[in-house]
This record gives C-alpha cells, sequence and structure tokens, in this order.
C-alpha cells in the first residue's frame, strides 16, 4: 500500500475521484416557497417565493408557471432584477383556483454565467383544493399516495369557473 500512496498516478486519481464526489452548487436557490391562505377553490392565495444568493447577481428571473385551472389575479408571473449576495429577496402574487383538483405550479429562478449559459433553481407548489377545503403542498414534501379528497370520476360535465374576486 506503501508503493501506491507515493505513486503520482494513483494520488491524481485520488483527487480527481474525491472532487468529483461532491456535486456542484449554485449560489442561486428558492430558499421558500408557500401560499396563504388554503387555496380553496373561489378564494385568492398569496405565492410567496424567497431567492438567495450566495453572490450579486445583475440579470435573476423568477418564472412562476400555473397550470390553466390557476388564474392570476395581481402581480406578473415573471419577475427580472438583480439580488445582493446573502440578502433573501421575496417575490408575491395572487392566485385563485378556478377548479377543485390537484394542480401543480413550477416556479424557477435563473441567473446567467454568460450569454447561452444560465444557472438556477426550480421548485413545485401543489394546490389541492376543492369548495370546502384546500392545501398547499411544496414539491419536496407532495407524495403521489396522499388521500384524495375527491370521489372518483364520473362522467359529468366540468364546472364553470370559480368566481375570483377578491
Amino acid at each position: 500500500m506503501r508503493e501506491l500512496r507515493g505513486n503520482p498516478l494513483f494520488l491524481s486519481a485520488f483527487l480527481l475521484l474525491t472532487a468529483c464526489s461532491v456535486p456542484p452548487s449554485f449560489p442561486l436557490k428558492i430558499t421558500d416557497l408557500s401560499a396563504t391562505p388554503d387555496p380553496i377553490v373561489g378564494k385568492v392565495v398569496v405565492l410567496s417565493v424567497e431567492v438567495e444568493s450566495s453572490k450579486d447577481e445583475e440579470d435573476v428571473t423568477i418564472l412562476i408557471q400555473p397550470p390553466e385551472a390557476i388564474q392570476l389575479i395581481d402581480g406578473d408571473l415573471t419577475w427580472n432584477g438583480s439580488l445582493q449576495a446573502g440578502k433573501p429577496f421575496t417575490y408575491r402574487v395572487s392566485l385563485c383556483t378556478l377548479y377543485e383538483g390537484d394542480w401543480r405550479i413550477h416556479v424557477s429562478v435563473f441567473s446567467r454565467f454568460g450569454p447561452d449559459d444560465t444557472y438556477g433553481d426550480s421548485e413545485t407548489m401543489h394546490f389541492i383544493s376543492t369548495k370546502q377545503s384546500g392545501e398547499a403542498v411544496p414539491g419536496y414534501a407532495y407524495t403521489i399516495d396522499q388521500p384524495s379528497p375527491f370521489p372518483p370520476p364520473t362522467t359529468t360535465p366540468v364546472a364553470a369557473p370559480a368566481d375570483c374576486s377578491r
């Protein structure tokens, strides 16, 4: 074994393998994703996205992608601006669930390494909504085997969308 430790080839291979075992880390992250109050069909909900970077960022984009069953009430689904290193930034939009269901909202934040190269983070939020109750479940906590509040599907016509007036 001593012969291997002194071998420059062994040392190079060891350093390469240990360096590759650490996944790359990007400075830009979604640190919190929440919704209040509970996403009951027809009620306005504020979706909050908190992002933070470990370095100053000049060209950051936050992109919120709700399904057609979720209507934007106030704000913009895209934000572009700059971030200061270590200083959390929270962006909020008001949304409303139009129909009962389990709806996934995709949220991403990204910046640029160069003109053709981006990096960032993404998360999902599930709105599990009925006319009587709602729950906002972050993607990391969502499991497919959660009990559904909905009866089995029937051949009834699609309901009219909810009125999302404030």
